[in-house]
C-alpha cells in the first residue's frame, strides 16, 4: 500500500476530517490530504498576526519596542498569562509577540487583532500569495465569553505549509523579517498534539536532521549536518466539533520528488 493510502485510511479511522501536508523542502517531494480544504483555525491564525507584524516593523510602520499598557479592560478569555497580572504591567511590542507564540497567550493576540484589523491582516495573506489563511474574528474579554465561540480564523493545510516553507527559506517577506519570525516561532512551549509524536522526551525531533526543532508546533524539523529539512502540517476537525462542516470525504495527492 502507498504511503498517501497509509495516510489516508488512518485519517478515515480517526473519526475526523483531516488535512494533511508533509513536505521535503529541498527535493519539492510531498504528500498531501485534503490540503485545500478550509478548516477552523483557533489559534493557529496566529501565525498571521506575527507575519503581519514583522512585515509592518520592516516598512517602519511598527516599532517592535513600543509598550502596551495591560488593563483590567483588555483582558481577553482564554488561554495565556497575560490574564493573571495586575493591570498596569506594559510590555513591549515583542514581548506581546512572544507570549501569543510562545504560550498563545489570547490578550496578546487581541492586542494585534485591535491594532491591525482583519482586513489588513487578510490583504497581507492574499498578497503573500496565501488566500486560505484568513482572520475572520476577535477572542472575546475575560468575562464577556458566549456560551458558543465564533472562529478566529481559517486555514488550509497547503498555505499553512507554504508559509512554514518560505520562512525556513528565507523567502517570505525579507530574509531579516523571515530570521525575526523564525526566531519567535522557536520559542513555542507546546510540546503535546504534533510534537508530543515528533519528538522524543528531551525535545529532539525524531525525523531525519540535526535534531533541531524548527518553527513551532505545526512543522518540526531539521537540517544542517544532515541538508534535510522536512515540513508537516496537520490539522483536523474532530466529528463532535465540527457542526455544519461534516465529514468529507478523504482526497489526497503527492508529488514525487523533481529531479
Amino acid at each position: 500500500m502507498s504511503l498517501v493510502r497509509r495516510v489516508a485510511k488512518l485519517a478515515a479511522r480517526s473519526g475526523a476530517r483531516m488535512g494533511i501536508v508533509a513536505l521535503h523542502v529541498e527535493s519539492g517531494w510531498r504528500l498531501e490530504l485534503n490540503a485545500a480544504d478550509e478548516f477552523e483555525a483557533a489559534s493557529v491564525i496566529k501565525l498571521a498576526l506575527l507575519i503581519e507584524a514583522a512585515a509592518l516593523e520592516h516598512e517602519g510602520r511598527f516599532d517592535l519596542t513600543d509598550r502596551w499598557r495591560l488593563t483590567g479592560k483588555n483582558v481577553a478569555a482564554g488561554s495565556g498569562m497575560l490574564d493573571e497580572f495586575d493591570p498596569g504591567l506594559t510590555p513591549t511590542n515583542r514581548d506581546l509577540l512572544q507570549l501569543m507564540i510562545a504560550i498563545s497567550d489570547n490578550t496578546a493576540a487581541d492586542r494585534f487583532i485591535d491594532l491591525f484589523g482583519a482586513d489588513a491582516v487578510n490583504a497581507r495573506m492574499a498578497a503573500l500569495g496565501l488566500p486560505g489563511i484568513r482572520l475572520v474574528g476577535r477572542i472575546p474579554n475575560k468575562g464577556q465569553e458566549p456560551s458558543k465561540w465564533l472562529p478566529l480564523g481559517v486555514m488550509t493545510p497547503r498555505d499553512t505549509a507554504e508559509l512554514y516553507r518560505r520562512v525556513a527559506a528565507r523567502t517570505l517577506l525579507d530574509p531579516a523579517s523571515d530570521r525575526l519570525i523564525a526566531r519567535l516561532l522557536a520559542t513555542q512551549h507546546t510540546r503535546d498534539r504534533l510534537p508530543r509524536l515528533l519528538l522524543d522526551e528531551n525535545g529532539t525531533s525524531r525525523l531525519p536532521g540535526d535534531g533541531t526543532p524548527l518553527l513551532g508546533p505545526l512543522a518540526i524539523g531539521g537540517r544542517k549536518r544532515s541538508g534535510r529539512l522536512w515540513q508537516f502540517v496537520s490539522l483536523e476537525h474532530r466529528a463532535w466539533h465540527a457542526g455544519s462542516l461534516g465529514p468529507r470525504r478523504a482526497s489526497s495527492r503527492r508529488r514525487e520528488p523533481e529531479a
